[in-house]
């Protein structure tokens, strides 16, 4: 049965520095500063103001919300204000703050900038699973089902849950299996797509895994996943990363819950819709020497999978020790290289267990964020000091968000 379409609420997160002109500055029609001001002047003003303030003005008039609605300022507003924004995305795993916030969008100074709630038959029932471009990924309970969430438009794509025809011929108890959804963007094509993949190695561990493709197009309610070839050898379907329209896994051998050390990288190309030729992960080093432990002693390694300024990124955390962090630099040749390490102070050695980063800033920074203790962090490398922008709940979804705040509707929050 088809989940019904996520129902939400868009607005902003609390009082703008800037009040909404009163009742009585709108009688003249609300385009006085449109008429006495040059256009160019006026322009040059507002690109000074923050995305959040230009919502609430958008309500002064029709003039206005034209004015800041334009292509051509959206754009040299964005311009003018680089500054990233990251989703944090709330769930059945965290919790919900307030009972029905699914999704914040926040700046890098701790500030909610934008809010998302659920309403309808979503409060305490959709979980943010996963944040990647534009899009957040919306889950409804132990469904199979997945709602992509635009926060900029507030639209929603309901993927279907429905098998592929291939798979649904094979007459599988698909309630045995659990599913992951990764979508990316085409470079090529401009498409966004989704891949889809079911596993139940967990119990059967000889059992294939199934893989399907889904295209992102709003254009056809009967469109259907396509059936793919399943990956070379079961993938690791807890940690992945997309890249460019690469979605990319570790191989299940050899890892487990981030703890044993990978061995090979398997990769989907979304453009494709194939696997590519798997690589060896870095030649980093398994210990626990900084601890005074035996090399094989697993729980005190933990690797993950990262997009990191648009780069694959594998993470060794090496509890209470160091995160060394690796970018692929070559992938035909399998050329890795260690471009960063974050030391970890001894007075919280409990921050290298969950370690997300998500951007390393023009400066050299790096902004991560501490999973398990719910701390978004920037780390500076050449001090090893850190900044703590903001405390959320732990085990959230938060990644970057590459949407255009200009582009939300200005609702009541």
């Amino acid at each position: 049965m088809r989940n019904p379409p996520l129902m939400l609420q868009i607005g902003d997160s609390g009082a703008s520095g800037m009040a909404p002109p009163s009742k009585r500055s709108r009688s003249g029609g609300g385009g006085g500063a449109l008429r006495t001001l040059p256009l160019d002047a006026l322009f040059e003003i507002l690109l000074r103001l923050t995305a959040k303030e230009l919502c609430r003005l958008r309500a002064v008039s029709r003039p206005w919300r034209a004015l800041l609605s334009d292509p051509h300022f959206i754009a040299a507003h964005a311009a003018r204000h680089p500054s990233p924004l990251v989703v944090v995305g709330y769930g059945l795993s965290s919790g919900y703050p307030d009972g029905n916030i699914l999704c914040d969008i926040m700046d890098l100074s701790g500030q909610v900038v934008k809010r998302i709630r659920a309403t309808g038959d979503g409060i305490g029932e959709d979980s943010v699973v996963s944040a990647r471009l534009e899009f957040a990924e919306i889950a409804r309970g132990l469904s199979c089902g997945c709602q992509l969430l635009n926060p900029a438009t507030g639209a929603v794509t309901v993927l279907p849950e429905e098998l592929a025809d291939e798979h649904a011929a094979l007459q599988l108890d698909i309630f045995e299996y659990r599913s992951v959804v990764a979508f990316g963007k085409v470079a090529s094509t401009g498409e966004y797509k989704a891949l889809r993949v079911f596993d139940n190695t967990f119990d059967e561990p000889s059992s294939e895994q199934l893989c399907e493709v889904f295209t992102i197009d709003g254009r056809s309610r009967d469109a259907r996943w396509r059936a793919k070839r399943a990956p070379p050898c079961p993938v690791h379907v807890s940690n992945m990363a997309v890249v460019n329209g690469i979605v990319y896994f570790f191989f299940h051998d050899g890892y487990w819950y981030g703890y044993v050390k990978p061995k090979f990288i398997a990769s989907f190309d979304l453009g494709t819709e194939e696997w590519r030729r798997t690589i060896q992960v870095p030649m980093f080093k398994f210990e626990g020497s900084a601890l005074g432990l035996s090399s094989s002693h697993m729980e005190f390694n933990r690797f993950s999978l990262a997009s990191l300024n648009d780069c694959l990124a594998v993470v060794h955390c090496v509890y209470s020790a160091y995160i060394d962090i690796w970018f692929l630099m070559d992938f035909e040749k399998g050329l890795w290289a260690r471009q960063h390490s974050i030391q970890i102070k001894q007075n919280a050695p409990d921050d290298g267990i969950f370690v997300h980063p998500l951007l390393v800033l023009n400066d050299g920074r790096i902004v991560t964020y501490i999973g398990n203790r719910g701390i978004l962090r920037i780390y500076n490398p050449r001090t090893t000091d850190y900044t703590d922008l903001a405390v959320t709940m732990p085990y959230v979804a938060m990644d970057l968000y590459t949407g255009n705040l200009l582009s939300l509707p200005n609702a009541a929050g």
